[in-house]
């Protein structure tokens, strides 16, 4: 099932908890899906919302503090 990038407002890995390693997708409904890290689709989405955020970040951020919102927007995704 492939999820419409533009209901996705932000996304994080699993916790260290949880025995399955994937990628949960917080829609603009509330809901959360989690879904497999290593299909295509769900990277390109990680990397669309990446560049949304950064961009939202800039446009809302304080004179000289535009570099500090880009670094945390782009931050998000850990290894």
């Amino acid at each position: 099932m492939r999820i419409p990038v533009k209901n996705i407002v932000k996304y994080h890995w699993t916790s260290s908890d949880c025995p399955m390693k994937a990628i949960v997708f917080d829609m603009n409904t509330g809901k959360k899906f989690c879904v497999d890290p290593t299909a295509g689709w769900v990277k390109n989405h990680m990397k669309v919302v990446d560049q949304k955020n950064a961009t939202v970040s800039l446009q809302t951020s304080q004179p000289g503090q535009g570099n500090l919102c880009l670094s945390q927007a782009s931050s998000g995704i850990k290894a």
